[in-house]
């Protein structure tokens, strides 16, 4: 027990209790939205406003992992299209503030909401499932409606679910 608790740089009395929290840490509280990013067929809404819950995480740990704690936002992953890599109701951590490069994002398609693989190219973006039962879709952006319809909300920077 006292080998995990330095592992997670958590006392004792906190583990055991629920008191005393991280040492020599600060918490931070990243918002939650109740929203279901689809990682399938999409959702319908976008991230508005101030969430109204929140999940604590040790400050350092945000800070040591992706450079700071403003911008960082939790939402739910629905359906299978991200499998093997994101499951059907895991929590997963974006950044609204990183908007481009190849990655993971959650992406806004007309009123649908996703979280897909994002190849960017010269005039067009591919929107890729990991899972191979789900076929690609593109986003020309030289097509005015497809780039209306088109928002990167943030970069996908972490996952995690309960067990």
């Amino acid at each position: 027990m006292a080998k995990l608790c330095e592992a997670l740089a958590v006392s004792m009395d906190y583990v055991l209790f629920g008191v005393g929290g991280a040492k020599g840490a600060e918490t931070a509280l990243v918002p939650m939205h109740d929203i279901a990013f689809s990682a399938g067929h999409g959702a319908d809404g976008i991230i508005r406003g101030a969430s109204t819950a929140s999940a604590q995480f040790p400050e350092y740990w945000l800070r040591e992992q992706f450079g700071k704690v403003d911008g960082l936002r939790l939402v739910k992953a629905s359906g299978d299209s991200m499998e093997p890599t994101i499951t059907d109701g895991q929590w997963v951590m974006i950044d609204v503030s990183r908007q481009a490069g190849d990655g993971i994002f959650a992406v806004r398609v007309w009123d649908d909401l996703y979280i897909k693989r994002l190849q960017f190219q010269t005039s067009r973006v591919l929107a890729i499932s990991d899972n191979p039962s789900y076929e690609l879709f593109v986003i020309n952006l030289k097509d005015k409606a497809d780039r209306e319809a088109f928002q990167v909300i943030g970069r996908v920077v972490w996952t995690g679910k309960m067990l």
